[in-house]
């Protein structure tokens, strides 16, 4: 078949422009063609020509990831966790995550029993060296498909870094790129590694966290090459709190989908959809685990998203959005080197960043410039008899974790 592609003229960009203007009633000017972006503090037109794609060097080569699952460890709940991650990998997940909160060590033969590491991925969040000692010896002695032991000190010839909790307290995507790349530099110069696993969260606009998980790849392969680095990186998302609601449970699960989407759109290596109700106080354990893992399983099974690489490449809107996210991020990692790094007073210095964009997220949904369903509008009319679990959040920076739903009054 011939395509007749004379029959459809090439149309100068300034008649699209005329006709936009027309029908969204705005002059025709720059500043009616800009996309801003007020917790980010981005600003981009949305109608570039010729804008250039970035090529990054160290992205992945599939668009297949691993389905995580995370699992909290205390000083007696080796048996419970057990069952937990069997019960996960019979939901569909791949990647089993132990984050331990002890600081004694673990008998691994009980967490591990019946646990075919031979085919799944196994993942180690470490409190202390004598931990990684022990696993590391457990990993040398069985045979296995992969183990990461996870430490921001660093441990068997790998370095962990987690800009999770930034995200969690209401930082935006610029400075959690920032905090990586401050805690990355400075490790650069402490501890030797070869591989580096970057955990991060994932927030709720779409476009803008493909180009977040696009950009740490950028921005790492800038850093290392000033160091004369080839250092392979392992990249995990996580989904979290901030827009989720426990008066109208079942609408997390959309929020987690589009958030897991955008995670797979952006290459990561693994992602982790915690149970939207881990933070709540009343539970509902095997459903709400079962449901995250699916959302996986459904875009993998169903969707088949892990068949199509970079399905968005060439997209002008998504460049522009790396383009301008990444220099927003390499500006602010340089003023917080300026200020001794990101454990001196720098520290501070982000922080500043990030009260200020809490409080413009605050602001957004208090005032319906932002809107969820469920939360700040079209409100769940069945009470739900449930909460918050405040004990579970852990602070950073001085500061808990931002979730928008208790900032209703």
């Amino acid at each position: 078949m011939k395509f007749q592609l004379e029959a459809f003229p090439e149309i100068p960009t300034e008649l699209w422009k005329e006709q936009i203007a027309k029908e969204l009633k705005k002059a025709n000017s720059p500043e009616s063609f800009e996309f801003v972006d007020k917790v980010e503090n981005l600003t981009f037109s949305i109608t570039p020509e010729n804008y250039p794609t970035i090529l990054i060097e160290n992205d992945k080569k599939t668009s297949d990831w691993e389905v995580g699952y995370e699992i909290i460890i205390t000083d007696t709940n080796s048996k419970e966790a057990n069952k937990e991650a069997l019960q996960a990998l019979n939901f569909g997940a791949n990647a089993i995550t132990f984050s331990f909160e002890t600081e004694k060590t673990i008998e691994l033969n009980i967490l591990l029993e019946g646990i075919g590491i031979e085919y799944i991925d196994l993942h180690f969040n470490i409190k202390n060296e004598e931990q990684g000692n022990q696993i590391v010896v457990f990993k040398n002695q069985c045979k296995h498909k992969r183990i990461f032991i996870n430490s921001e000190k660093g441990c068997d010839k790998s370095l962990f870094i987690s800009s999770y909790n930034v995200h969690a307290i209401g930082g935006n995507c610029s400075e959690e790129l920032a905090y990586l790349l401050n805690k990355i530099n400075q490790c650069i110069t402490e501890i030797e590694f070869d591989t580096i696993h970057i955990e991060m969260g994932i927030g709720n606009n779409l476009l803008l966290e493909i180009a977040k998980f696009k950009s740490i790849r950028i921005l790492l392969n800038q850093l290392f090459r000033s160091y004369n680095l080839n250092t392979e990186i392992y990249l995990t998302a996580k989904t979290g709190f901030v827009n989720k609601s426990y008066k109208d449970p079942h609408t997390n699960l959309l929020r987690q989908t589009t958030e897991v989407f955008s995670a797979v759109l952006g290459n990561v290596d693994q992602i982790t959809a915690l149970p939207y109700d881990r933070l709540f106080i009343n539970q509902e354990n095997s459903f709400t685990a079962r449901m995250a893992i699916n959302i996986s399983n459904l875009l993998k099974e169903e969707g088949k998203i892990h068949l199509s690489f970079n399905p968005f490449s060439g997209a002008n809107y998504i460049n522009q959005y790396i383009h301008v996210l990444s220099d927003a991020a390499w500006n602010l990692f340089n003023e917080i080197e300026k200020k001794e790094g990101i454990d001196n007073t720098g520290n501070k210095k982000l922080k500043e960043f990030i009260l200020k964009t809490r409080e413009r997220r605050i602001t957004q949904f208090k005032t319906k410039e932002q809107l969820f369903v469920g939360i700040n509008a079209y409100l769940n009319p069945t009470e739900i008899k449930n909460a918050w679990n405040t004990k579970m959040m852990n602070t950073f920076l001085d500061l808990t974790p931002l979730i928008l739903e208790q900032e209703i009054a």
